[in-house]
């Protein structure tokens, strides 16, 4: 997959061929903004870990790419914490890191690519980091 960092309106986006735009961009009302995020939440399925395939409510397996660091909240693999500073483990909820915290916190945009809504992990993470 071809993959690519563009900059907008102050942000950085990943591009996969395509643009993000933001509801502001899109003159989006919060009441649409809400309706979307309620329909990307019902759309929203509880399964295994994609990557070591725990269920729901399991500690990730060790070298799990999907399993974030309790303390930095990044990717566990990729973070300079020491291995269990906290004393807690990285426990699969059966979604995806970081959608329920863009549900709650109402954070979308659109891909042009596929013409449709979808949670915005970058602000997300952007927020963290803030």
């Amino acid at each position: 997959m071809w993959l690519s960092w563009g900059y907008v309106d102050g942000h950085w986006y990943i591009k996969n061929k395509n643009m993000f735009y933001k509801p502001y961009q899109l003159n989006l009302t919060s009441e649409d903004v809400i309706e979307i995020c309620e329909q990307l939440w019902s759309e929203e399925n509880i399964s295994n870990c994609p990557d070591c395939n725990v269920k729901p409510n399991q500690q990730h397996i060790e070298g799990c790419d999907v399993a974030r660091c309790t303390l930095c909240k990044t990717q566990r693999l990729c973070c300079d914490c020491e291995e269990g500073d906290d004393g807690e483990c990285d426990i699969w909820t059966g979604l995806w890191p970081g959608v329920e915290e863009c549900y709650k916190h109402k954070l979308i945009c659109f891909d042009t690519a596929t013409n449709s809504y979808m949670f915005d992990l970058n602000s997300y993470i952007l927020m963290m980091n803030k």
